[in-house]
This record gives C-alpha cells, structure tokens and sequence, in this order.
C-alpha cells in the first residue's frame, strides 16, 4: 500500500474547500461525530416542533386565551412551523446528506430570502411580547392603551413585513449557475476591491448585531426589570386569583424569551469570534490521506487548519442545539403554563371531535345534564337510607 512520505512538502498546498468541495466533505473526514449528532439532533427538534407548533396554535387562538400576548405567541408558533418544516428541513438535507435541494432558480434567490426573513423575526416577536409584558408590569396604568388585541395585531404586521422587506437584500447575493446547475454565493463578495464585498460585509455585520445582538440584550434587560417589579408587587400586597394567573402567565413568556436569548446569543458571538481567527483560508498539502492529515493537524503541524476544524466543531453543535428555541415552546408553555394545559385539555377533544364548535358544547352540556340528574338521583336514594346508584 502506498503511503504519503511528503510531510514536509510545503511547494504544493490546496485549500480544504477545494480538497472536498463542501463543509460535509471536511466534515466527514475530519469530525464524523459533528455530522452524526446533526443527523439526529435537528430530525428530533423538527419531529418534536412541528406538532408542538399546531398545538400551541391550537391553543393561544382560542377564544378563552385570547389576549394581546396571544397574538405574538400565534405568530411565533406559526414562525416556528414554518422555519422547521421549510427551512431547518431542506437546509439539513443539504447540509448534512449533500442532496441539491436548493439547485434550481426558484429555490437559489428564495429560499436565502425566506432563511433570513424568518430568523429577523423571531427575536423581534419575543422582544414584542417582552415589551408588552413590562408595560403591563411596571405600567399598568398604560396597559389597556398599548397592550390591546388590535395594537398586537398591527405590531405583528408591521414586524412582519419590514423583515420580508429586509430579507430581500439577500436577492442580491446569490446567483444561479444554469450551466453547472448550481446555487452559489455571488464570487464578488469574496473580491475585497469590490462594491458587493463591502456592502455584504457591512450588510452582514449590521444585521447581526440588530436582531442577534441588541435585540436579545434588549430582551434581557426588560426582563430583568419586569422581574424586579414583578418581586416587589407580591412583596407588598398578598397575591389574589388574578394576580397568580398574570404572574404564571409571565413566567411562562419570561421562559420563553431567556430561552431564546440563551439559544442566539452564543451563535453570534462564535459568528464574530470566527471573523476574528479565521483570518486565513485553511490549507493543507497536495495528495495527502486523511488519516496522515488528521494526525498532522492534531499535532499542530497545520495551525490554521486545526483552529478552523475546532471553530467547526463547535459552532455546528452550537447551531444544532440553536435550533431547539424553535421546538421547545410548547413544552415550556405545559411546563410553565397552568391555563394553557387546561385549555389544551378542552381545545385538543373538540379539534379532534372534527365537529364545530356548537355541537362539541351541547355534546359537553348534554353529558354534563346528564350526571347532575344523576348525582341527584342518588342524593334522593341517599336521604331515603336506600344505596346510593353505581
């Protein structure tokens, strides 16, 4: 068997893209494991999401819940459906199993557009119903002003399309190739004397600190204070029904938002940590197999290298584990939520009655009839010293 002997050769280097003409190539060769654990993670997140997602819009647009906070909580639940079936579903078929779901013209200008829509939106919808929540804590004699249904709606609205109106930019950054059929990066980008490189570079950067960034910082930060009035409030008066539902309704949207905080924040900062180290284009020699090479960057040999397939690592687990704020809600709302198991326990039997509305109720009234006569039927039996009906 021939064996690689130009450890030291240095007279010809080729960059790992080109050597594996994908990041699942680098990855397969080099980090089998990050390839295996996306491979189970995201299909778990997509196949625990999807039926949390209609569930959790089951129940926030039902007539007892509705309430302005319900309003964004229906747009995140259908956000997150959305994301994980038509987004995080064929970017991972792409990503991790190389099928070119995204090679053709409709799919290569849409689906970056749809991608970046979505993402924008998510924080601004979570600092939505943060905001909402901190005006009705802290100010709550401004709370039937701003916090009504109709405003929601038109924040929701508003939030919606100016996303949609940001994510366009995307159009210009990617091209179709119909000769090699690909889907691709406009090469101009990379070229630093270039109109499309500065743009894209101040584009990006712009972006992320707005909604990955600050948004979620603003989110802390009106949590944090809706936490500390929300302590001194119960400190100073004893709490009531009404004030016990208010306060298991913020606990269930404060988990919610730190839970996001806590899935974005650490993406970003990696994102500006990679900008920051991987200044150059890993490179490792002509011709050698992956073992010699995987030994050689393990020793230190190929420092670039070694710092990019780290960089690697632990940004894909970091992305897979990110994906997990678009899964979880419905389990942090039966978690944290009260009023919310109720109401799924009465919304989930009439969805599935598959009936409407007015004949599941008089179905519930009818038994209902049925065992008060019941139940006085055998109080009757009761008081006359006979045994009482099974």
């Amino acid at each position: 068997m021939d064996t690689y002997s130009g450890e030291n050769d240095t007279d010809c280097m080729q960059s790992l893209e080109d050597r594996y003409n994908s990041t699942l190539g680098v990855c397969s060769a080099f980090l089998p494991g990050v390839v295996t654990f996306a491979r189970i993670i995201i299909p778990m997140w997509i196949a625990l999401g999807v039926p949390g997602s209609l569930l959790s819009l089951l129940v926030w647009s039902s007539k007892p819940m509705r309430s302005s906070s319900s309003v964004y909580l229906c747009a995140l639940a259908i956000l997150d459906l959305m994301f994980l079936l038509c987004q995080q579903l064929p970017f991972h078929l792409y990503l991790y199993y190389d099928i070119k779901v995204m090679y053709n013209p409709f799919m290569c200008r849409a689906f970056p557009v749809y991608n970046m829509w979505l993402q924008y939106l998510s924080p601004l919808l979570t600092l939505g119903f943060t905001v909402e929540r901190y005006i009705g804590i802290c100010h709550p004699f401004s709370r039937k002003e701003f916090c009504t249904v109709r405003r929601a709606i038109i924040v929701v609205s508003c939030m919606t399309v100016a996303c949609l109106v940001l994510g366009l930019v995307q159009l210009h950054f990617y091209r179709y190739n119909p000769v090699e059929a690909t889907c691709s990066e406009d090469l101009r980008i990379f070229d630093p004397s270039t109109f499309e490189h500065r743009f894209y570079s101040g584009w990006s950067k712009l972006t992320e600190v707005l909604f990955f960034a600050l948004a979620p910082v603003a989110i802390l930060v009106f949590n944090i204070l809706v936490l500390v009035e929300a302590r001194r409030v119960i400190r100073k008066r004893p709490a009531g029904t009404g004030q016990r539902k208010s306060a298991a309704t913020t606990a269930t949207l404060l988990t919610v938002s730190f839970y996001q905080i806590g899935a974005v924040l650490p993406v970003t900062i990696l994102l500006f940590v990679g900008l920051a180290i991987l200044t150059e284009a890993p490179q490792l020699p002509c011709g050698i197999p992956d073992s010699d090479a995987l030994h050689q960057i393990t020793d230190g040999q190929w420092p670039v290298a070694r710092s990019y397939l780290t960089y690697l690592t632990v940004s894909r687990i970091v992305d897979c584990l990110a994906v997990s704020h678009y899964a979880m809600k419905f389990v942090i709302y039966l978690a944290t939520g009260q009023g919310f198991r109720r109401q799924l326990g009465q919304s989930l039997p009439r969805f599935l009655h598959c009936g409407s509305a007015d004949d599941y109720d008089g179905i519930r009234q009818h038994r209902s009839q049925q065992r008060r006569r019941k139940r006085a039927a055998n109080s009757c039996l009761a008081s006359d010293g006979t045994a009482m009906l099974p």
